[in-house]
């Protein structure tokens, strides 16, 4: 399974440039999971703490750093971000399988386009169960704080425009009173399910209160 990239143009101004990574880098060094700058010939050429911690071949391109290939993803029949970020001129994300250092993990590879072609990614990891709202399966609000910090931290870093909305559903306590707790699950998750498709592939999507989003 993928997430399929968004076709949507940015303009070149909008690239991120290598001094806007410079200026961001304190911040993108500590963040808890990998992030990698990746040049047009697919090297790697800048790495967080995390993904020296996480990956064995850092100097590498950076298929062979996170899958072991000897040439890159969408040659192995897999979806590249990197590639697929430098073509459209967006932010993309693909859901990865990464052979890291404790083993294979699925992420959420996550890839910025820069200016020179190639491109930043945030390797997002997804097996962390504890992080995830039982009910709809977002991002339970402890993590999505959380990552909402930094992620508004970054973009003020790279003095990239952003925007947070709060949705609060009217009469759900209506809808549980007379139809059960049940039901009002099942609405929680199709409203999940539909804001879930009408995002971006950089927004995050956080279930917040009882019937509240992020």
């Amino acid at each position: 399974m993928e997430l399929k990239p968004r076709s949507k143009e940015k303009k070149s101004t909008d690239l991120i440039s290598l001094e806007q990574i410079d200026s961001a880098w304190p911040l993108l060094d500590v963040l808890p999971y990998p992030v990698t700058v990746i040049d047009n010939n697919y090297m790697v050429v800048r790495a967080n703490q995390e993904a020296i911690h996480e990956y064995s071949h850092i100097d590498q391109p950076c298929y062979k750093m996170s899958h072991g290939y000897d040439s890159p993803c969408n040659e192995n029949g897999e979806a590249c971000p990197k590639l697929d970020a430098q073509t459209l001129k967006t932010t993309i994300s693909h859901l990865h399988i990464h052979q890291t250092n404790s083993g294979p993990q699925k992420f959420k590879v996550m890839a910025m386009p820069m200016e020179n072609g190639g491109a930043m990614e945030m390797h997002i990891p997804l097996d962390d169960v504890t992080s995830l709202d039982g009910v709809t399966g977002l991002t339970n609000r402890t993590e999505g704080e959380q990552g909402a910090r930094r992620l508004v931290a970054l973009m003020q870093r790279l003095s990239s425009p952003y925007s947070v909305i709060m949705v609060d559903l009217d009469y759900f306590k209506r809808i549980n009173d007379q139809h059960g707790h049940h039901v009002g699950d099942i609405v929680l998750r199709r409203t999940a399910e539909a804001m879930a498709d009408s995002i971006r592939a950089s927004d995050i999507l956080v279930r917040w209160g009882a019937k509240s989003f992020l």
